[in-house]
């Protein structure tokens, strides 16, 4: 960590004004260069320009602040931030929108940062089941594992999910409509959030701002203290006090002939942070985009006797979450919905039929310490065919049902969701799963 905040230092010191290395006498930097070498050997070194003032200078602002580095480290803002800084949080499950293991009351069409992964077991009218469903991100496969204006917004765009039954694709007790070499059920996800391109360049200026004006801080006080190692009779003993006493301003003057102005503050890099999550949680409060799906086998798990077949559905999603951006509030309430067209072909049918689908929802957050959320929802799922059904049971052609979920963390980055669904109006079966659901970010440590 040393190494990378000397280099930072470099770069920091770039963008304030300080005179050139020739325009200090080589008498001065080799003084310089004797304190330096006398406070660290090692980081000497690594000065390439030959202004030891200055980089001795930088190495007195990194010791004053070494424990806010930990809070804020290094330069601009992609050696700054963790690539997971910038991520988006609201992701951390699979995306099961449509199946008995859907893991919210109304899907929503925010991606996953990278990855997620759910495994839900599933209960209907058949009995018991599992299904498995990995989601990924494709635009961050391809970009660096550092925080960029790139990584905020296109980590926010899309993923793809793929989902395959765990248990056996049939059971012998089970009407099922396929013989047992076949997956009872598989299918495929594609989210686009229309929104995330602007939530992520919301996140990234607003981070960048912050962290501009407290780095040009630290740059004009390292320009102040290296020149009062230029004109100190003492660089040494002036060394020397800075590192030792960073807050007398007394014994700086003493030693330094003036004071330097500067507290290093790490209740101010901890508010950087929480001020960067409540923007994170600004942006992310609202999504539009649109999903696309498409499944094959039995939707029904084996409730339904012939109701095996191809499915496709093409959708538009919009949510948002209010006071997201109250740093005084722990909880937030939103609303959800979505409305699509399902096209469905049954083996056992001549004919595709096509249905109108639509949910709306509303859902209760309450934010926890880490960034991580308890979260209930509850819904009205519906759908509804053109005309008259040619095998209702089979097409699971109309209905109403009422859906909830209550979604809770168990450990970063991994929780548990219970969701329930009964029908209200239609033949359709009730279904309730357990979906144990987790979420893979990027890196925790800047960029190098």
């Amino acid at each position: 960590m040393r190494t990378a905040w000397l280099a930072a230092i470099a770069g920091l010191l770039l963008l304030a004004p300080s005179p050139a290395a020739a325009q200090t006498s080589a008498e001065r930097q080799a003084l310089c260069q004797e304190a330096f070498r006398k406070l660290d050997a090692e980081a000497v070194k690594t000065v390439t320009d030959g202004d030891f003032c200055r980089n001795l200078a930088g190495f007195i602002v990194f010791k004053w602040t070494a424990t806010e580095a930990a809070a804020i480290v290094k330069s601009l803002p992609e050696k700054v931030l963790s690539p997971r800084d910038v991520q988006s949080r609201t992701t951390g499950s699979a995306d099961l929108a449509g199946t008995a293991g859907q893991g919210q009351a109304v899907p929503g069409v925010q991606p996953a940062g990278v990855a997620a992964g759910t495994i839900a077991a599933v209960g209907t009218d058949a009995g018991n089941d599992a299904i498995a469903a990995l989601s990924v991100n494709p635009a961050v496969l391809f970009l660096a594992e550092k925080a960029t204006a790139q990584l905020a917004k296109l980590s926010r765009v899309a993923d793809i999910t793929v989902f395959i039954p765990v248990s056996s694709a049939n059971d012998e007790d089970m009407p099922a409509a396929s013989d047992d070499t076949k997956l009872r059920y598989a299918g495929v996800r594609v989210r686009f959030n229309w929104t995330g391109i602007s939530s992520g360049n919301q996140v990234w200026t607003r981070a960048e701002e912050m962290l501009k004006a407290r780095i040009m801080r630290m740059a004009v006080t390292s320009a102040h203290i290296r020149t009062l190692l230029v004109s100190a009779s003492d660089v040494g003993g002036c060394s020397a006090a800075l590192i030792d006493h960073p807050s007398d301003d007394a014994a700086i003057t003493a030693a330094c002939g003036g004071p330097v102005d500067f507290t290093p503050d790490l209740a101010q890099a901890q508010a950087i942070n929480d001020e960067l999550i409540r923007i994170r949680r600004a942006a992310d409060a609202k999504y539009f985009g649109a999903d696309f799906r498409f499944d094959t086998g039995d939707p029904t798990l084996g409730a339904v006797q012939n109701a095996s077949g191809q499915f496709l559905f093409a959708g538009v999603a919009l949510g948002r979450r209010f006071n997201a951006d109250d740093p005084a509030s722990t909880a937030t309430s939103g609303f959800r919905a979505r409305l699509g067209v399902r096209h469905a072909k049954l083996d056992s049918q001549p004919d595709a039929e096509f249905a109108l689908e639509a949910s709306v929802g509303y859902e209760l957050t309450r934010r926890m310490a880490d960034d991580s959320s308890l979260e209930i929802s509850i819904g009205f799922d519906i759908r509804r065919t053109k005309g008259t059904s040619t095998a209702p049971e089979e097409f699971q052609a109309d209905y109403t049902m009422l859906r909830g979920s209550l979604a809770m963390p168990l450990i970063q980055g991994a929780g548990v969701s219970l969701n329930v669904a009964t029908p209200i109006t239609g033949d359709v079966s009730p279904t309730i799963s357990v979906n144990f659901n987790w979420g893979m970010l990027l890196s925790n440590r800047p960029g190098r």
